[in-house]
């Protein structure tokens, strides 16, 4: 099968992973609340971080921005993403601009979570349009959530799949800062790392930490400040070129009305 390329990709991030760390992490407080009146809200979220990293991977040879608008009601949201490079040697400045659809309920303590996520790469005639249904699970244990999500392409790359498992905490400084910590491990299947890696196996892909410090400045106004840690896990894929170990360093500003 022919190796998935992204002509602005270095040599071999869901979107929006403090947003999902976030709302994993946050699912106590939320579930709290689910019987109030919930009034349609809009917010806005400005991201930079020194590279792209998606599952375990770099796309980015330098540093990138990421804006998105998110709209939600009640348990429904719908998210518009994009990614601008910031280097000269990761090409054209637009590469990437996702729509994600999501719906969210609980069945008890049991969070529950499925999406459908898709990915456009403009001007990349190498890298076709695909889509993604995704299901998150997370179960809070004493202070901690552990949390299992499951992705599964539907379009261009039917059988690629990737799942996602770990536990999270959550801790409130004061009234208006907030730590957020993750630690999980990721499979791929065969034709997921076929794909995207170019190694045609499944395996252990990566094991991953990420903290997010958030801070509220204003009413409606927050800064989050991240650190995202993630080493490869299988042989075959630290010999494919991709990179064995990846540090991130993210800030983003998020509004809400």
């Amino acid at each position: 099968m022919t190796r998935r390329t992204r002509r602005y990709k270095p040599n071999s991030v869901l979107p929006v992973v403090w947003l999902s760390l976030s709302a994993v992490c946050s699912a106590s407080a939320a579930d709290a609340n689910v019987d109030e009146p919930v009034r349609p809200a809009v917010s806005v979220q400005m991201e930079f971080f020194t590279r792209y990293v998606w599952r375990g991977l770099a796309w980015s040879e330098g540093p990138v921005l990421q804006p998105s608008v998110t709209v939600g009601s009640g348990p429904f949201e719908a998210t518009g993403w994009a990614n601008f490079g910031l280097d000269r040697r990761d090409g054209t400045s637009l590469n990437e601009a996702d729509l994600f659809l999501s719906y969210q309920t609980n069945a008890g303590n049991l969070g529950v979570e499925t999406s459908l996520q898709f990915f456009a790469y403009p001007n990349q005639a190498d890298s076709p349009a695909t889509g993604e249904a995704v299901v998150s699970l997370h179960y809070p244990v004493g202070p901690f959530t552990t949390y299992v999500s499951h992705a599964a392409d539907f379009v261009h790359y039917r059988g690629a799949h990737y799942t996602e498992i770990g536990l999270c905490y959550s801790y409130e400084m004061d009234t208006r800062t907030s730590l957020d910590v993750s630690v999980g491990v990721s499979v791929g299947s065969r034709k997921f790392n076929d794909v995207y890696v170019g190694v045609g196996k499944a395996a252990w892909n990566a094991a991953t930490l990420q903290m997010a410090l958030e801070h509220e400045l204003l009413p409606g106004w927050n800064l989050c400040t991240s650190l995202s840690l993630t080493e490869l896990l299988d042989s075959d894929l630290r010999a494919s070129g991709a990179d064995r170990r990846l540090a991130v360093i993210g800030f983003s500003m998020c509004t809400s009305f």
